[in-house]
């Protein structure tokens, strides 16, 4: 059986997690999705970039993410923890140059 106070001790704890994240600068955050269909489109393709600090696990912690949706498929490309963020940005760096690549390919047959 778990004891009341325990659950009250839990929620404020992660309550204070919760306020010291809002306080956070929200300039620190990115949060963006973009949709690659027109409104009138059945398909639900997006892209989905993200970094800030979220919640998990009652800890805090820093999410980079970009992912990329199409209809039932996915990618997803995270920063590991293990990773700097300059590698990150490197990798990036080179999905934008093959996606620049294969558009121009397709413009040019």
């Amino acid at each position: 059986m778990i004891h009341a106070g325990v659950v009250l001790e839990k929620v404020q704890y992660v309550s204070v997690l919760i306020v010291d994240i809002l306080k956070k600068d929200k300039m620190d955050k990115y949060n963006k999705r973009t949709w690659l269909n027109s409104k009138s489109s059945s398909s639900t393709s997006s892209i989905i970039a993200f970094d800030g600090d979220v919640l998990y696990d009652d800890k805090i912690y820093r999410d980079t993410f970009l992912k990329i949706y199409d209809c039932r498929n996915s990618i997803s490309l995270h920063k590991k923890n293990d990773e700097s963020m300059e590698y990150f940005i490197k990798k990036m760096k080179l999905l934008k140059k093959e996606i620049e690549l294969f558009i121009n390919h397709l413009e040019n047959i």
